[in-house]
């Protein structure tokens, strides 16, 4: 009895889709024209915009802009193990 309920629910379940990816199918198939010239209207658009300019930096634009850069600097270790900022002369 639970085989023929979970059998009947599952060709349910499977009948339900097929009617839905029917439809699906059937409205792709009506408005193929219309998506076939939106495509090929949204190719020409991509095609026309100009391109991104690099970067000669090496950095990357991410999508907020380059307003958080992070540069490292130079440092070196000196004998006691500690690291300094190449740049200070005091310590020389």
């Amino acid at each position: 009895e639970a085989l023929s309920a979970s059998s009947t629910s599952f060709s349910i379940l499977c009948m339900f889709l097929t009617i839905l990816y029917a439809g699906f199918s059937a409205l792709v198939f009506t408005y193929s024209n219309d998506l076939i010239r939106e495509n090929e209207e949204d190719e020409r658009r991509e095609a026309l915009k100009p391109s991104d300019e690099e970067d000669t930096n090496g950095t990357v634009e991410g999508y907020i802009g380059n307003k958080f850069t992070v540069e490292s600097t130079p440092r070196t270790t000196m004998e006691t193990g500690y690291l300094v900022q190449k740049s200070d002369s005091s310590l020389e």
